[in-house]
């Protein structure tokens, strides 16, 4: 088994989605946007890989009425025993042009707020 530890970076497009191009800044290649609140740990048990962690994208954004949605699978139990279940969780952003407005829906709003930064 293989390790994978995943993370959603930002692009922007400025010809209709033809081509990106990633948002990034001084201090690191890809501004991680939606990721794991543990960090990566090179996970091995008798020297065999342990598998998959992280945030993976499910969807494509899908707009709908004022609204900006993407399904984003959740898998952080290897990284974290108390982390929540594996599962499919949704995000929604009112705006494109910020990748930090995006909130997680907790059952009953939109209200969780993205990991401020990436855990080291």
């Amino acid at each position: 088994m293989q390790n994978e530890y995943g993370n959603l970076v930002a692009a922007h497009s400025l010809d209709a989605g033809n081509t990106f191009q990633l948002i990034q800044n001084s201090s690191v290649n890809n501004v991680p946007v939606i990721v794991a609140p543990y960090p990566y740990q090179n996970i091995h048990d008798n020297n065999q890989m342990m598998g998959i962690a992280g945030m993976f994208a499910q969807s494509n954004i899908i707009k709908w009425g004022d609204y900006y949605y993407i399904l984003i699978e959740q898998d952080l139990n290897i990284l974290n025993a108390n982390a929540p279940l594996p599962g499919v969780c949704i995000y929604r952003t009112n705006t494109l042009a910020d990748p930090r407005s995006w909130l997680g829906f907790d059952g009953a709003q939109y209200s969780v707020p993205l990991v401020p930064v990436y855990p080291s």
